[in-house]
């Protein structure tokens, strides 16, 4: 059976009612419920529930997704949103491009990521806070993305990885490398 990842974001003030064949728990056969309902109040799942009466009025609105599952979103514990990903030749843009740059791109993954259904990432290690900026324009509903968990600049040994020297400071220093 197909299943498909759904991302449901309405005002915060609405209580949403989701019903599917089958309801992904944990990672094992024994937790996939099926014919549940889930409840959702403030963006949050309140609760799952057998109760077919959910017609006392209480539920904003309701969903049906027949033939379909539902998995809780999924975590990335290690990533870095301002971070191409995938293609090891746009490493490269880290350094090469502006933190302006990097934001806007920083927002297309952020929106890309969600779509995938991964619904919380954790970045500690962002050149130039962008992934605090980020956090905080989603947490404001200015754009679309994961609950993100940052820390801003990684710390890092001289030479190590995450010794870059930023594009702004060689060329006011004019310094290579």
């Amino acid at each position: 059976p197909l299943t498909i990842s759904i991302f449901i974001k309405r005002d915060s003030l609405m209580k949403l009612a989701v019903t599917a064949d089958r309801i992904i728990t944990g990672t094992d056969e024994n937790t996939v419920v099926r014919d549940w309902t889930i409840i959702i109040e403030d963006n949050r799942i309140d609760r799952i529930t057998t109760d077919s009466n959910l017609s006392d009025g209480s539920i904003d609105e309701s969903f049906e997704l027949d033939g379909h599952s539902l998995l809780p979103g999924i975590i990335d514990s290690h990533t870095h949103i301002t971070y191409p990903g995938g293609d090891p030749n746009k490493q490269a843009d880290l350094v090469r491009n502006t933190p302006s740059e990097r934001t806007v791109r920083a927002l297309e993954y952020s929106r890309d990521t969600v779509n995938a259904g991964i619904t919380t990432i954790r970045d500690y290690g962002s050149p130039t806070d962008i992934a605090l900026t980020v956090r905080d324009a989603i947490e404001d509903g200015e754009f679309t993305g994961p609950r993100i968990s940052a820390a801003g600049e990684g710390i890092t040994i001289t030479g190590g990885h995450g010794d870059w020297v930023p594009w702004h400071v060689k060329r006011f220093l004019n310094v290579d490398g």
